[in-house]
This record gives structure tokens, sequence and C-alpha cells, in this order.
């Protein structure tokens, strides 16, 4: 007899045929009707207990960074994620500042704290603070460059003048040995050798240098700010010119030589050794021959040098004139003056270059070309995007001290009150300012001081 258990199998068998033949119309199908949509019910549940747990995991920590964020903004520019507003937390409150700089400047770091518009909400709002017109950006400590600086202005009627920050000058050919004439604003003329400007006031030099074929061309004031000045190439008119030297019996001004190399000038108490270009000057002055008595040089004994010699007519010093005549070169192109720090030679740390190109300014914002106070500023600025340079700006070459700047890829200088401190906050503090010749980061147009104090001071309405 069967048992309750066969008999319940039996009962199972034939309600699943049955079941079978209304669903599939088949009393022995290969599979269970109910397989697949068993897999499908048990894989659904399977996902949303996965999205659900997700969910909850996602809830649980933006909470928690909503919560969170403030620990780090104590410390930190606060900026808004979807908008690129900044704010600094101050008892629980939050200050829009002006720029991201002004921000930096107030709380001591460089690295923000990226916040959602959603986490801000509710949060109290304190007065604005900072100050108008720093930076809205800053350059990475490895993107200050120490490069070279060139100023270059083209020539001719367009004067155009640039200075890239980080680079040298496009072509053209060093002047090494050789000078160029230029000529500056108000007409002043000036000769560019060995890393200086002599200002020509010896109007006669002219027609002698480059033999009478090479005129003075026209270059913008920027290009002659930043080289240093040496002595006048004027006329060599002592005191008393004309007049008769007591000791020597010679008309004051007269050229003398006592040999191939020994030149020297007339003066009342005897005779000032000259160089060959003085010695030039002098016989090419238009009132030396009624002044001399005669046309040219006169001879005289290698005794009466020795008793009538004086001190030279220039002391022998840096900024010296050339001694000589140097060769000129002509001044196609655009005419450069390039400092380079990085150079261990002082002497040939600025160099001077013609027939360069001027650098693409296309899509670059013209300066106005002169500063608050009428300082002479180049026309354009060029800095590589993204980069900049943290300098000194030191009173001559070769010079100590200085304010100490940040130079930023828009063209703009702005000077660090206290250099220490300012360097910590902005992450440049293992960072050595480069030396640069006040002359060429005087180019700059100057923006507000990056100075801590100002910046945590709130915006006053104009």
């Amino acid at each position: 007899m069967p048992s309750r258990q066969d008999q319940l199998h039996s009962y199972q068998f034939m309600i699943q045929r049955v079941v079978a033949a209304l669903v599939m119309r088949e009393t022995d199908p290969a599979q269970s009707p109910f397989r697949r949509a068993m897999g499908a019910t048990v894989a659904s549940v399977l996902i949303a207990a996965i999205v659900l747990a997700g969910t909850a995991a996602w809830a649980f920590l933006r909470g928690s960074s909503a919560k969170n964020w403030k620990n780090g903004a104590r410390s930190a520019v606060v900026l808004e994620k979807e908008t690129g507003a900044s704010y600094v937390l101050r008892n629980g409150v939050l200050h829009p500042v002006l720029n991201f700089t002004s921000g930096v400047l107030i709380t001591g770091s460089a690295k923000p704290v990226t916040v959602s518009a959603r986490a801000l909400e509710g949060e109290p709002r304190g007065a604005t603070l900072g100050v108008v017109d720093l930076p809205a950006s800053l350059p990475a400590r490895n993107r200050l460059t120490a490069g070279p600086w060139t100023v270059c202005s083209a020539t001719g009627t367009d004067t155009t003048s640039t200075l890239t920050v980080g680079a040298g000058p496009v072509g053209g050919a060093e002047l090494r040995d050789r000078a160029a004439l230029v000529e500056g604003a108000g007409g002043a003329n000036w000769l560019l050798w060995q890393g200086r400007r002599y200002r020509i006031t010896a109007e006669a030099l002219l027609k002698q240098l480059g033999g009478g074929t090479i005129q003075p061309v026209r270059v913008a004031e920027a290009l002659l700010k930043p080289i240093e000045e040496g002595d006048r190439i004027a006329p060599v008119r002592p005191a008393g010119y004309g007049e008769v030297s007591t000791r020597t019996g010679l008309r004051i001004g007269t050229v003398v030589t006592a040999g191939p190399t020994l030149w020297g000038v007339v003066v009342a108490e005897g005779v000032a050794p000259v160089t060959t270009l003085q010695r030039t000057l002098a016989l090419s002055d238009p009132g030396y021959r009624a002044a001399a008595g005669a046309d040219r040089e006169i001879a005289i004994e290698l005794g009466q040098w020795n008793d009538w010699a004086e001190s030279p007519w220039t002391p022998s010093r840096p900024t010296a004139a050339p001694a000589t005549l140097p060769d000129l070169a002509r001044v196609d192109g655009a005419a450069c003056a390039t400092y380079d720090p990085a150079q261990d030679d002082p002497a040939r740390r600025l160099t001077l270059h013609t027939g360069s190109a001027l650098p693409d300014v296309q899509r670059r914002t013209r300066t106005p070309g002169t500063g608050p106070a009428g300082t002479v500023l180049a026309d354009y600025v060029l800095v590589r995007p993204g980069w900049g340079a943290l300098v000194q700006a030191a009173p001559a070459p070769g010079a100590t001290g200085g304010t100490v700047l940040l130079v930023t890829d828009p063209g703009r200088q702005f000077a660090l009150a206290d250099p220490a401190d300012v360097k910590k906050r902005l992450g440049y503090a293992t960072v050595t300012p480069v030396a640069v010749p006040s002359g060429f980061t005087g180019l700059i147009p100057a923006g507000a001081g990056l100075d801590p104090a100002a910046a945590d001071k709130a915006v006053t309405a104009p």
C-alpha cells in the first residue's frame, strides 16, 4: 500500500502537470514553468538590495562630508564647486572674498577646500573681505620661471615695445663688440654698446660714426630704460676754452700728442690725457680751429708730456665711454636687451641684440604705456600662461636688496609686503627670488600689494 509521502509526491506531480498544461500547453515540459520567473525575481531582489545599500552609504558619506568640510575650511579658502566663488570661514561665519589670492593671504594656505553649494546652504554669511585687483589665480611653485627677461622695440615710425618674462629674443644677432646708434624720446641720440647706453651730445661725431652712412633709428623708451646709462659722449671743452695756459703756453683745448698712443688736451694746469675717441671729439668740435689756432693736434716732446701730464680727462670706470669708435651695426628689425640671471659672468648678464622679431602680441592686452607717476611701461608684457616669476627688483645690475615681486601671467606685478611671511602663505616658502634689475621690473604695470593685513579687512562701498 502507498505511503502518505508517496501519495503527496503523486499529488504534487499531478498538480505540476495540470499547471504546465495551463501555462505552457504541455503536460511534461523540459523545465519548470516558473524557473525563469523565479530566477528573474531573485536577481531583481539582489540588485535592489545592492542599490539600496549603495544609496545608504552615499547618503551617509555625503552627510558626513557636509558636516566635516568645516574642519578643513578653518585654514583654507572655501571654493563653491558650482560657481567657483571664494569664501573664508571665520568663527563659524562664511565671508566672501573678492578673489582667490585675498583668501590665500587671509588663511595662509594656497590649497583650497571645494564644497558644494548645497553644503553651504544655511551657513551664515559675513562681510566681504579682500583687496581689489589681486590675481584671480596663482602660479604653482614649479611654474615660477628663473629664465631671461627680454625687452624689445620695433624701430622706425612704429616703436611698439614688448617685455617677455622667461625667454630670450626671437632671432637676431648679439651686438657683442659692435655698437648700435638709436634715437630715443625728444630726439636724444644714444650709442648702445657693451650692455650700456651712452648719450651722444657731440653732434659732429654723428657724421663720423659708421662713415656717416648710418643714421640713428627710432626706438621705444621702454628699450632704453633698463639699459644702464654710461658717461656722456660730449664735446671735449675744458674750462677757459681758447685761452692760453700759463703752464704750457698753449691754448686751452688744444690736442697734443707725444707718441702713437699718447694723446692729451691742454687744460689750465697742464695736459689731461684723453682716449682716441675723446681726441676725435675734440678735433671734430666746430669751434676747435678758432680755440686752438690749428686744424689738428700739436706734437710735443715726451719730456714735456711727463712734465705737464695731469689727471685724465675722464677717470677710468666701468661706465666710461668706449676709448675708440666701435664698429656700428645696422639696426634692422627689432632691437632687444636681454637680462639673463643665470649667466655666471656679470658682464654678460645684459646683452644687446638687433635684427630680432617682435613676439606675437595677438590676443594680448596692451598696457597703458605709462604708469600712474608717468613711468615708462612696455606696451605688452608677455608671460607664459599658467606661469609667473618671483623676483627681487635690484636697484642696479649686480646689486642686492630691493622689493620682492610676484609677476603673473596677465602681465602684472604685485609687491610682497613681508616677503618671508607672504611667500609662506602663497606656498613659495622654499623659493628664492631671482634678482632682476628694477629697470626691467619697472616696465610691468603694478597691481595692489600682497598684504595679509589689508586682505583681512572688510570691503567698503565706494
